[in-house]
């Protein structure tokens, strides 16, 4: 009868280590996957957002494979191994998995919804029925392109101004919590008659030396309490209703945007020979203020009766009348996925100008704001010492 041996032994997969253990003449009884603690940063990986610039490298190397012939099953392979965010990769996984036991691909990534956003999945579903998933995916790329570098430019362009805003407040919180006690006790000891700018300014120091763990905690929960609350569906159409109704120049920046994300969405899958009432649900999500998905269900139910597109639009009193017209004048012709393209090449063009604009408006705006805020706390400590100099000089 043959000893018992315990050990450890590397492999790719169960079954390579079986037949390892068998060829050196062993009998496996028993074996099991020893299972090493995640480090921080793979828990950190694991939890990174697959973002728009993934999702276009993606079909791009996908569209590639495809469009050279290689199988399926092949080209999720390759994928799997060149994608180096974990997420992503194990979400590859399952669909090659699911792909191999005879799943169509749009079925596995439908299952994956919070990776694979519907556009994808509708797109992926036509480009298999017409047999053209190279180009669908091609499509799907250049989509995601445009919609990463508008995401960019808006990105980039309110960075500074909450960078400066940023600087402004932590330098307001150490003057008043480390710097002015400092010449608060000073001055108390010179028994100098503060002027008034002084006094309040003191006063508001003590406050905030007092209560300075309360009020970070009071603004974090208010911001935390809010955007959960803007989460909601209730408290998401609350919030784009009142952007869109009461800031003006904000409306017009957001309504520019979800006019481009909507055209740019609605013409993609358009042009992928998705039906209309179809391509509105899938585009509805995309462009990101519950007003213009509002607008867009009643334009569908305008559509099942038999209307075109564009008359429901123009009713929503929400599109600019540009818009509309020349969605007719695709309807007309014959070529509307080509017209909200054009649509939305000219919104996002729109964007960035206005954000060029406004960020060269901001900027300054910003930079005087923090002047004046910290020059003015800066005067008041200079105030009593410019006082306590005279009163020195007369002696």
């Amino acid at each position: 009868m043959g000893k018992a041996h315990s050990g450890q032994i590397e492999g790719d997969s169960r079954d390579v280590v079986i037949d390892k253990l068998r060829q050196g003449g062993y009998v496996v009884t028993k074996i099991e996957e020893k299972v090493q603690s995640p480090t921080i940063a793979e828990t950190f990986s694991k939890l990174a957002r697959v973002s728009t610039k993934d999702l276009a490298v993606l079909c791009r190397q996908f569209a590639t494979m495809v469009g050279a012939g290689l199988p399926l099953l092949k080209c999720l392979a390759i994928l799997i191994q060149q994608t180096s965010k974990p997420k992503l990769r194990g979400a590859l996984e399952e669909v090659r998995r699911e792909v191999e036991g005879g799943i169509a691909l749009s079925s596995a990534l439908n299952k994956h919804q919070a990776i694979f956003p519907p556009l994808m999945v509708a797109m992926v579903r036509a480009g298999e029925t017409g047999g053209i998933l190279d180009e669908t995916l091609d499509r799907l790329a250049e989509h995601f392109e445009d919609d990463y570098e508008l995401r960019e430019k808006i990105k980039n362009a309110s960075s500074y101004p909450l960078i400066v805003c940023g600087i402004a407040v932590i330098v307001i919180i150490i003057m008043m919590t480390f710097v002015l006690p400092t010449f608060q006790s000073m001055l108390s000891a010179m028994g100098v008659d503060l002027p008034l700018p002084t006094k309040i300014l003191m006063a508001a120091s003590g406050f905030m030396q007092k209560y300075i763990l309360f009020i970070v905690a009071f603004i974090g929960l208010g911001l935390f309490i809010t955007a959960r609350y803007i989460k909601t569906s209730e408290g998401k159409r609350k919030y784009d209703r009142f952007i869109l109704m009461k800031m003006p120049v904000i409306r017009n920046v957001a309504l520019k945007i979800g006019t481009a994300r909507l055209c740019r969405t609605l013409g993609t899958l358009v042009q992928s020979g998705i039906p209309i009432i179809q391509a509105i649900e899938v585009s509805e999500a995309t462009s990101g203020n519950s007003v213009i998905i509002e607008g867009l269900a009643k334009a569908k139910d305008s559509i099942r009766e038999g209307e075109g597109i564009a008359k429901p639009l123009e009713a929503t009193g929400i599109f600019n009348p540009m818009v509309t017209q020349m969605i007719a004048v695709g309807e007309e012709t014959g070529t509307l996925d080509v017209m909200l393209k054009k649509v939305a090449d000219f919104y996002e063009r729109e964007v960035k100008n206005v954000i060029a604009n406004l960020s060269s408006m901001v900027e300054p705006m910003l930079v005087v704001f923090l002047g004046l805020v910290v020059g003015s706390m800066i005067i008041s400590i200079l105030l009593p010492l410019l006082k306590i100099y005279d009163t020195v000089g007369k002696y």
